[in-house]
């Protein structure tokens, strides 16, 4: 595991840089099976179709039969759990360690994270059980051929990330980390970490379990084909081929805004707003401010807009025979 101490300055939580092929394994099911962020997925409804036919009728059944909160806790606790495996933390290697992980030693990892008095599912040895089932499942069917420069594009940029992580201030480097997330210390935070993740972009994946935060972060792990322009700029540009979210943006550019500002200000419904602010937040084009005294806020990135102009001054730069 690499440490990130978070650079200069104080903060009142520490960043830990983190990657292992495990966690991967658990990535790539929660984005198999989070149905209302399939259509903005890069994956895209391909290969979601091309998985589905891979599944057994087993693995399909207990899939479906995994929902509500049994669902979400199946999802989450084993990628929370990862950073306590020992060894390489590959998914033969975690699979084992978790099916043999004993429901009490599960409560251990999990309330040493809480506040006192704050309630751990209860259902920890079903939880162990169906997780470590579906997830043999899913790695039999699924990662187990996974294309290996999709782990090697995680790890370099987990180191990539970790060396940054030497001269950069905490909050910055999750920002960067995520594209936008910016998250005030309090002193009930204690942890970050930045888990580097593949299947689930453009969108950063967020677990918290008391003083601890996971953030999976989007990591375009196999470059653009040479001639193709970059995942960064695709996305860039058909968040800004919109003219209801470049009216957001402009808004944004004033100062930090409530979802509610934004809201008013554009006249729009709010699940329309949401989907528009999805999408400008997947782009990287817009910081979202996290604190628990004023509340999530949004504000404009005009370091993302500078990125967008240096990414299309290289791919067109790139095409020129004379360059």
């Amino acid at each position: 595991m690499t440490f990130g101490s978070g650079g200069p300055g104080p903060s009142p939580y520490r960043v830990e840089v983190d990657w292992a092929p495990a966690y991967e394994l658990c990535v790539s099911l929660r984005a198999f099976m989070a149905r209302r962020h399939h259509k903005t997925l890069d994956l895209g409804s391909s290969w979601l179709t091309s998985t589905r036919k891979r599944l057994t009728p087993e693995l399909a059944g207990d899939l479906a039969s995994t929902k509500g909160r049994l669902g979400a806790d199946l999802l989450a606790v084993p990628a929370l759990l990862v950073r306590h495996c020992p060894g390489e933390r590959d998914p033969d290697t975690f699979l084992q360690w978790l099916s043999d992980l004993s429901a009490g030693r599960i409560y251990e990892y999990l309330a040493s994270r809480l506040p006192e008095g704050a309630p751990v599912p209860p259902n920890l040895a079903e939880l162990r059980d169906r997780g470590s089932k579906i997830l043999r499942q899913w790695n039999q069917c699924y990662f187990n051929d996974l294309e290996p420069a999709i782990l090697d594009g995680l790890a370099a940029g987990a180191r990539a990330l970790s060396e940054v992580a030497r001269f950069t201030p905490a909050p910055s480097l999750v920002e960067q980390a995520t594209g936008g997330v910016h998250v005030q210390p309090h002193p009930d935070l204690e942890i970050i970490s930045l888990v580097p993740q593949y299947h689930f972009r453009p969108i950063n994946l967020y677990d918290r379990y008391g003083r601890l935060i996971t953030y999976m972060y989007p990591v375009d792990a196999i470059p653009a084909k040479a001639g193709d322009p970059p995942p960064a700029l695709l996305r860039a540009t058909r968040a800004l081929a919109d003219e209801s979210r470049l009216r957001i943006l402009h808004h944004l550019a004033l100062g930090p805004r409530t979802f509610t500002e934004v809201v008013a200000r554009t006249k729009l419904a709010k699940s329309t707003v949401h989907h528009h602010l999805v999408v400008l937040r997947a782009a990287g084009l817009v910081r979202v401010h996290l604190s628990p005294e004023t509340g999530d806020r949004y504000s404009l990135r005009s370091s993302a807009v500078d990125a967008i102009r240096n990414d299309l001054d290289g791919f067109l730069a790139a095409g020129n025979p004379e360059n």
